[in-house]
């Protein structure tokens, strides 16, 4: 797993664990009311409104665990935007050819990211002249956008989760969603 989606997994696997205890407690409640042993007075003034916190206190703890899993994703993107913010003391010669009247094609834009590869601004000002010019590149050069769209199917899986981290298989559905064997 790259480092982001095992933070987040880690994130959600121990705040997961750590809602065990009140998840037996509320299981042992419901289970007082399905037994049929206690009168409607007991259960309206004592079962049902212990439960009824008990519920509240998982669900308060369960949006806090899934809120830190979608801050940690937020703060992952916003580092990934800003490795593109373009800095003018990396634009070389190159820049020249963008502005210099003569029409590049899919070869000349590669020809500059290849000479450029490490170069993030470089690499960011060929690609918007590709993207602003209709020219097809056949090649991923700008690993963070890629990064920044597969954090979305991360978001997903936190936001999914939130229907499942309250119930009895929600480890095993969390391991199902990150892949964990």
């Amino acid at each position: 797993m790259d480092n982001i989606y095992q933070a987040v997994y880690d994130t959600l696997s121990e705040g997961t664990e750590s809602l065990e205890e009140q998840k037996k407690r509320l299981k042992a409640l419901e289970e007082k009311i399905d037994s049929g042993r206690y009168s409607s007075v007991a259960l309206q003034q004592d079962v049902y409104p212990k439960r009824d916190e008990l519920k509240r206190s998982i669900n308060a703890e369960a949006d806090k665990i899934l809120d830190n899993a979608r801050n940690m994703i937020a703060e992952h993107e916003e580092e990934l935007r800003k490795l593109d913010v373009l800095n003018p003391s990396d634009i070389t010669d190159d820049v020249k050819l963008f502005n210099s009247g003569i029409v590049l094609n899919a070869n000349d834009i590669k020809g500059i990211l290849e000479r450029n590869k490490e170069n993030r601004t470089m690499t960011q000002i060929a690609l918007r002249y590709a993207e602003q010019h209709n020219i097809e590149m056949d090649v991923t050069y700008n690993k963070s956008i890629y990064a920044i769209r597969e954090l979305d199917g991360l978001k997903d899986a936190v936001n999914r989760y939130r229907h499942w981290i309250d119930k009895d298989n929600a480890t095993e559905i969390l391991n199902n969603f990150f892949g964990v064997k």
